[in-house]
């Protein structure tokens, strides 16, 4: 039985996509839609994977109190049983209250990525992608700051303004997790998607290693 096979036997409710071969690459196509419209990114990767494209509305797992999902999880192959797991979420514009709603979102993806893996069986490797794509960044207001730095800049500035455009512009996407989780070393990449294609925010992304 196929790795497809084996996770369509045990869950209901989304697909397990595998990706699909384009010259000497391998890509998926994620595509989001909310209010302000629609949003495309092809990842390509050097070999074959699959990928979980998480519902935003429909409870996957009843037990965890984290019910927001990124939009996209992709599973990369390591070995026979151990994959690699890419999160991604897709916001057109990011601000303070959204990066937030980010981290959240990227925590329920990897809850429900953790369950659907013992579910079938495999590991997940300790090394997880988390990727914010985006098109408009207002976040971002300060370039190459400090701490202090950013305190002089803005000295009014909130505490938690000041946390989140430090964790946004410097990669940073901490989660209190102690024990086995408290292994999993996180590593958050912004994609911006400058282009405009047909009024979509449209973008290309290679993922290697």
């Amino acid at each position: 039985m196929t790795l497809v096979q084996n996770f369509h036997k045990y869950i209901q409710g989304v697909e397990f996509v595998q990706s699909v071969a384009q010259g000497d690459r391998f890509e998926h196509i994620i595509s989001e839609k909310d209010k302000s419209g629609l949003m495309t990114l092809v990842v390509g990767m050097d070999s074959i994977s699959h990928r979980i494209d998480l519902p935003s509305k429909k409870v996957l797992i009843h037990l965890l109190k984290n019910q927001r999902r990124a939009d996209s999880v992709i599973w990369e192959k390591r070995d026979e049983s151990t994959y690699r797991l890419h999160i991604f979420e897709l916001k057109r514009t990011v601000t303070e209250a959204k990066w937030q709603l980010i981290k959240d979102q990227f925590q329920g993806a990897f809850f429900v990525s953790l369950c659907i893996a013992k579910i079938l069986g495999l590991e997940v490797d300790t090394h997880v992608g988390l990727y914010t794509v985006y098109y408009e960044d207002q976040l971002d207001a300060v370039d190459n700051f400090t701490d202090n730095a950013l305190s002089d800049v803005e000295p009014d500035l909130p505490a938690k303004t000041k946390k989140a455009i430090l964790e946004w512009t410097n990669d940073l996407c901490p989660f209190d997790f102690t024990g086995y989780l408290g292994q999993i070393k996180f590593l958050h990449k912004k994609i911006h998607l400058p282009n405009i294609k047909d009024g979509i925010p449209v973008g290309t992304r290679y993922i290697t290693g």
